[in-house]
């Protein structure tokens, strides 16, 4: 790499004589190579930490010019030799110097300031969840973000601590997350990952490799299911997962009424509720039974199995009358296939087991009649959930980045998400230019007086 520097002199020296320093001096740096070795350890706080451990800066040749420079610059060109190699050794020392002081205290003070957690509706895409329809009209679009507790966004954090030293290989680096969701970023989930291993390294299957594809990618991605199995936990646990639907849900409005008028409503599932609140509106509230659980596994060529039970209230409303008028209990599991198209991940979902079961209320509907209710919901509920899917959802990632190729493959408890990149270097400069070096080290004032220490010293 070669570099010039420009500067104005001011100021004397005393070279046998006293000289004043005028004009302007310019050095030519040609030949220019570094290497540095480095490490990098968990920090006290999780986040990463740098060390520098070695420098050489070594410069082939460098050649100094005054320009109206008077007597000095008369002084310089006589011993233009001397002075040049004089500013390469020391050009030499300082940039080591210049660059280990960077690393050593101001980018591991960058570091330590980083975020080792983040609000999860930060850590997502905000149109992550899209207006789908299920019945084919604008007016039957259902804002599907709108139907769940905005505090899930807000109130949840996702753990990107280490959680151990990263690991480096040649070309490469390992790092481990804790990745875990909690309530507040308060963590204390009662389970952990049962396995987060790289393909082919599982502790439980000796012997044999995981059926991925051997690719060698820019970046590789294991994710456990603790992850979303730590999120489901604490909304479970904070009373998170619940649903209301009423007339006032986008998109449902004329499925809540006991009285159809030409359009499919909830009626037509339960004409009971018809006979004995005719005119009314519906309100429908679910909560979780218990703790939904997410299990990855390699069936199928990867499947990512939801399991979910909860309590489905109905309610009639007519005016100022609010009636419950059935409870019952529902039973489900669910099986996902993902992939990924570009910038989304796309895929397709089986509803294996959705069960109805009556537990009290003043509506008179019989074991049969519910049965058919959960098939009818069921082939709606999937329909809704693969109109979801069928366009993708986008990947929250950075916009520096571009997806050039990707693959995911679904493991034992695992995921294992394989990409190739394209970096827009103009878009990663401006980033990294207002991210690490508006520092003292690298601030137009001190960089003015490093170009004036290095003409100065490289002179006497």
């Amino acid at each position: 790499m070669d570099f010039r520097l420009l500067g104005d002199l001011s100021g004397s020296v005393n070279i046998v004589v006293p000289l004043n320093l005028t004009g302007q001096v310019e050095i030519l740096a040609q030949g220019l190579t570094f290497h540095l070795e480095s490490s990098i350890e968990k920090g006290k706080n999780g986040s990463a930490k740098v060390t520098s451990l070695s420098c050489l800066a070594t410069i082939r040749d460098v050649t100094v010019t005054n320009h109206n420079g008077g007597l000095f610059g008369l002084a310089v060109s006589v011993f233009k030799q001397g002075v040049s190699d004089n500013v390469r050794h020391m050009l030499q020392t300082i940039i080591c110097k210049k660059v280990r002081k960077y690393i050593d205290e101001d980018a591991n003070e960058k570091l330590a300031e980083a975020q080792t957690s983040s609000k999860l509706g930060d850590a997502l895409e905000t149109n992550a969840l899209k207006m789908i329809s299920v019945g084919g009209d604008e007016k039957s679009r259902i804002d599907v973000a709108s139907i769940f507790d905005s505090s899930l966004a807000s109130k949840f954090f996702i753990d990107f601590r280490l959680k151990e030293h990263p690991i480096c290989h040649e070309n490469t680096v390992e790092l481990a997350s804790w990745g875990e969701i909690s309530y507040m970023g308060q963590g204390d989930t009662p389970f952990g990952p049962v396995d987060a291993s790289w393909p082919g390294k599982s502790p439980f299957k000796a012997n044999v490799v995981d059926s991925v594809t051997s690719k060698d990618s820019m970046i590789e991605l294991v994710v456990s299911d603790f992850l979303p199995n730590s999120l489901l936990y604490h909304a479970y646990v904070q009373r998170f997962i619940k649903v209301l639907l009423t007339p006032r849900t986008k998109g449902v409005a004329s499925f809540l009424r006991t009285t159809c008028e030409g359009s499919f409503c909830i009626s037509d599932l339960a004409p009971q509720l018809a006979e004995q609140y005719p005119n009314s509106t519906v309100e429908l509230a679910m909560s979780a039974t218990r703790a939904p659980a997410v299990l990855f596994s390699e069936k199928n060529g990867g499947t990512i199995s939801i399991s979910m039970g909860g309590l489905v209230v109905v309610f009639a409303v007519n005016g100022n009358h609010r009636r419950q008028v059935i409870v019952v209990d529902l039973d489900v599991v669910a099986d996902a296939r993902l992939s990924i198209q570009g910038h989304n991940v796309s895929g397709s979902v089986e509803l294996r087991k959705f069960e109805l079961k009556r537990r009290t209320g003043t509506v008179d509907i019989s074991d049969a009649e519910i049965d058919d209710i959960a098939l009818l919901v069921s082939q709606l509920a999937e329909n809704l959930l693969n109109g979801l899917l069928v366009n993708g959802m986008p990947l929250p990632l950075p916009h520096v980045l571009r997806i050039k190729d990707s693959h995911i493959n679904v493991l034992s408890r695992r995921m294992h998400i394989q990409v190739d990149v394209d970096v827009d270097e103009r878009r990663l400069s401006k980033l990294a230019s207002q991210t690490f070096f508006k520092t003292p080290q690298f601030s137009d004032v001190n960089l003015s007086k490093f170009r004036e220490t290095i003409v100065i010293s490289g002179s006497l």
